[in-house]
């Protein structure tokens, strides 16, 4: 038998399949976009950061609140991506003429759900425990955002084995420990 001959099929339908979806020219202009705004998002935000720092050192507030303002203050990058996303997906819907926003729309939908994780998780005081919750919720967000979410489940599920009528599987342990978390 003969294994490279389905590899060869694979490989060839990949190759047809991302010159289909992935490398045309409105993806990569939209990747490119994507690349360049990030880039400016890391420019602004390794320029006014240490502003932003010496505003929140200079605020007379209690020290929790302090250390609640430390951590937005990381939000800076994300949260001006966010913004030239945003208006850059807008302009170019008006123009009916202009590439396609669906892979903007991505990132955007990713920084949103990370913005707003991180916001919500600032009542946690142990960093450790809000950190990991916050990429454990953001990937679980990623996950649905980008709809692979039954994909992973049923993959994760799959790797597992069965004791007597119980099945003991990585999702099955990954849900334990997220529920000894909550």
């Amino acid at each position: 038998m003969n294994d490279s001959v389905p590899l060869d099929e694979i490989l060839n339908s990949t190759l047809t399949w991302l010159q289909s979806y992935v490398f045309t020219a409105s993806t990569l202009f939209q990747f490119a976009i994507i690349m360049t705004v990030f880039g400016l998002a890391m420019l602004i935000d390794r320029r006014y950061q240490p502003a932003v720092t010496n505003m929140v050192n200079k605020f007379d507030s209690p020290p929790r609140i302090k250390a609640i303002l430390h951590n937005m203050r990381r939000l800076l990058m994300p949260f001006t991506a966010l913004i030239l996303l945003g208006f850059i997906s807008v302009v170019m819907r008006q123009d009916s003429s202009a590439f396609a926003v669906d892979v903007i729309r991505i990132p955007i939908n990713l920084l949103m759900a990370w913005i707003a994780i991180r916001f919500l998780v600032q009542f946690i005081e142990n960093n450790a425990i809000r950190n990991a919750f916050a990429y454990l919720c953001w990937g679980l967000a990623a996950l649905s955002i980008l709809g692979i979410m039954d994909d992973a489940s049923i993959a994760l599920d799959a790797i597992g084995m069965n004791i007597g009528e119980f099945r003991l599987s990585a999702l099955t342990v990954i849900k334990g420990i997220i529920s000894l978390l909550i």
